[in-house]
């Protein structure tokens, strides 16, 4: 029972701290500098750090170094609370090619999709509603089409 007490505390340690935010984050290597410099060139990073402060919030990304689980450094932009943090979304970049990617939480589950597909679709209504990606495609899931009518339903 011990054994699993401890595996619980190393998984959820790792999984809570593992990320440091990105104004305390000293980078370590000359990857870690490409991969920051790469991110804060974006628009919607440099929009984001514009906006001015709140009284007790200010603009701020989780930073995550590629390990085994991911093999991409993980961010996360949003708000910095004091006591928590707030993900507006969630973004990642491949440390070799230096592609950026947008983490979907669509209907199938986390899927990357890559920057364009993300500037193109984040503000049409289809991005909003029950979606998946197919072949680089963003396709409405209609649940309705699953669920019986009550009228046929056995009484």
């Amino acid at each position: 029972m011990n054994h699993l007490i401890l595996l619980y505390l190393l998984v959820f340690t790792n999984t809570c701290f593992g990320q440091v935010l990105l104004s305390s984050f000293k980078p370590k290597t000359k990857k870690d500098k490409e991969v920051i410099a790469k991110l804060r060139s974006l628009p919607e990073i440099n929009d984001l750090y514009a906006r001015p402060p709140g009284k007790d919030l200010r603009w701020d990304i989780l930073f995550g170094s590629p390990d085994s689980e991911h093999a991409k450094y993980q961010f996360q932009v949003g708000t910095d609370h004091k006591d928590r943090f707030s993900t507006n979304y969630h973004l990642s970049i491949d440390p070799i090619t230096l592609q950026v990617y947008y983490e979907d939480f669509d209907d199938m589950g986390e899927q990357d999709i890559t920057l364009q597909q993300w500037r193109y679709w984040r503000n049409k209504p289809e991005f909003n509603k029950p979606h998946k990606w197919v072949n680089g495609k963003l396709i409405i899931v209609n649940y309705n089409k699953h669920v019986q009518k009550k009228s046929s339903q056995a009484g």
